[in-house]
């Protein structure tokens, strides 16, 4: 069995190999999953309508026809592949100079937000994290940037907390249950779902992990989540 961790802009170059050892052996996640889901790009085709307005831009002059349509004072760039927050800049608009990107980029309209309703502490920056296996939501933890920061990666400073079910609001479980209805095609896939909540309490889908880390599961997941988690993986290999 083969669980694929490779970073995702090795896709298409690995893709005809991670074929062939599908034929041999169980793979997780499908080849196919990870060439369509893990750039951010084809993540905002197929989710649009859940996520802020998203433009891509391939050169100087893209760039800049873009940026006069994003409508707030700031802007998220974004790499089509990264983690761990390295390819994310959020700055004002004034400051986006089209002649340093490392193209192609997304330009991303950012979003005041406000933590999670009735968890996170008042002020703070935080996202939700939904962590799925076998199309199962498996547990649900909130990273907190650091003060200062809009950033909300671990490997930015951030601090995870683990979400209780029960605190998950209504309208995020809704809102993932849209999203993984467009999955279903894709047996014993493994991935999260990152949203932000808005001032008003609305969550916005932010990005698609199609292989979550489990340096933050170790951290705070309880050892009945760990089980359940490690078991539904080791179940997909069958």
């Amino acid at each position: 069995a083969v669980f694929d961790k490779v970073a995702g802009k090795y896709d298409y170059s690995l893709f005809d190999l991670k074929m062939g050892m599908s034929k041999k052996f169980a793979v997780i996640n499908s080849p196919l999953f990870r060439v369509q889901f893990d750039n951010k790009f084809s993540q905002y085709l197929a989710f649009s309508e859940y996520m802020p307005k998203t433009f891509l831009a391939e050169n100087p002059g893209q760039f800049k026809r873009a940026l006069q349509k994003i409508s707030t004072t700031q802007v998220v760039i974004k790499e089509p592949y990264g983690s761990g927050g390295n390819q994310v800049s959020i700055i004002g608009k004034e400051s986006a100079d089209p002649l340093s990107q490392p193209y192609p980029v997304l330009l991303q309209e950012f979003i005041q937000t406000a933590g999670i309703p009735d968890f996170s502490e008042k002020g703070s920056v935080a996202d939700l994290r939904l962590v799925f296996a076998r199309g199962e939501l498996v547990y649900a933890l909130s990273r907190i940037a650091k003060a200062g920061s809009l950033l909300t990666n671990f490997h930015q400073g951030a601090k995870a907390v683990l979400v209780p079910i029960e605190k998950i609001p209504a309208s995020c479980l809704t809102l993932a249950k849209s999203i993984n209805e467009k999955l279903f095609l894709f047996e014993g896939t493994n991935y999260s779902l990152d949203f932000m909540f808005t001032t008003d309490g609305s969550p916005l889908f932010i990005e698609m992990n199609t292989t979550p880390g489990f340096d933050l599961l170790r951290l705070v997941g309880t050892p009945q989540i760990k089980e359940t988690y490690y078991r539904k993986l080791l179940s997909t290999f069958n």
